[in-house]
């Protein structure tokens, strides 16, 4: 389990989402920052 945010890579494909097991239970949610999220 991680505390603090994942940094994604701006470039496509060089970081993939976080796990989803990584998420906090409290607060709940995972939260990453930066990279491309858009569709393939």
């Amino acid at each position: 389990m991680h505390s603090q945010p994942y940094l994604l890579s701006p470039a496509p494909n060089n970081s993939p989402f976080p796990p989803a097991e990584h998420a906090l239970r409290e607060p709940n949610g995972l939260l990453a920052i930066g990279g491309d999220l858009t569709p393939h």
